[in-house]
């Protein structure tokens, strides 16, 4: 498996999962949804690049070109919003603020 790449997806339990019609960095369709009707409503507190609206970030932990890293990404689809390598930097007290805002 290739290493991971912001703005791409990365596997999730969905059937049927979500993709980007565009490629990697554009906007995420679930194959049951229209690009205009999002299975959400803009309520969140974040916006991924997929283009949901979401509460919190899901934290990821893998390896990146044979480094520990930590993925952050959208909960509903899976994009790759930032890779942090090595993996401790997010454990940084003073950098989450900047992670998720």
């Amino acid at each position: 498996m290739d290493d991971p790449v912001v703005g791409e997806l990365m596997p999730v339990s969905f059937v049927p999962p979500p993709y980007q019609p565009g490629g990697p960095g554009t906007p995420v369709v679930f194959p049951f949804e229209t690009v205009n009707n999002q299975l959400n409503e803009k309520t969140g507190m974040f916006y991924p690049g997929c283009g949901h609206s979401i509460m919190h970030w899901e934290i990821a932990w893998i390896a990146v070109g044979g480094v520990p890293s930590a993925l952050v990404k959208c909960p509903l689809c899976g994009w790759i919003n930032s890779i942090w390598t090595p993996a401790s930097l997010i454990e940084n007290a003073v950098l989450v603020p900047f992670i998720f805002g």
